[in-house]
């Protein structure tokens, strides 16, 4: 569900919208969405109901659409870190972007959402993502997220 390529790490992005295209952008590459702008529109309509940062300086971005063919997550940590909300000053430092069929949105996307958040309560973890000198690295961490 997870793969390097959808791994980006110390780039710099202008916003959350900038961000959360680039990864789109490589799910497309990998032929996990067919349309990355349906597929955005559900991400940033989901955005306009309800922040997804959820403390801890995380945000996890989802997005529910036909445009997804291939259940997925990717990952940034953005550098220089993003202001996610223009009501919320906390800095963006880990982001993970979800994207499910339409028909798995009730188990798949629970699911994952379960996972990653159970995860990033722990410090620790949190603290490990932040310092990991790799894309390996970083993938050795989240494929045990994703896949637990």
């Amino acid at each position: 569900m997870i793969e390097k390529e959808l791994l980006v790490v110390d780039e710099a992005f202008k916003n959350k919208e900038e961000l959360i295209y680039s990864l789109s952008q490589k799910a497309n590459k990998l032929g996990k969405v067919s349309q990355v702008s349906h597929y955005m529109q559900s991400v940033l309509k989901r955005e306009e109901e309800c922040s997804t940062a959820i403390g801890f300086s995380v945000a996890i971005p989802h997005g529910k659409s036909e445009s997804v063919k291939i259940p997925f997550v990717a990952f940034a940590r953005p550098q220089p870190f993003i202001q996610w909300d223009n009501n919320n000053e906390e800095e963006i430092k880990l982001v993970f972007l979800i994207g499910v069929p339409k028909e798995q949105e009730g188990t798949v996307h629970l699911k994952i959402l379960a996972n990653i958040s159970r995860k990033l309560i722990d410090e620790e973890f949190r603290s490990s993502l932040l310092q990991a000198s790799s894309k390996e690295e970083l993938y050795g961490l989240l494929t045990e997220v994703v896949q637990s």
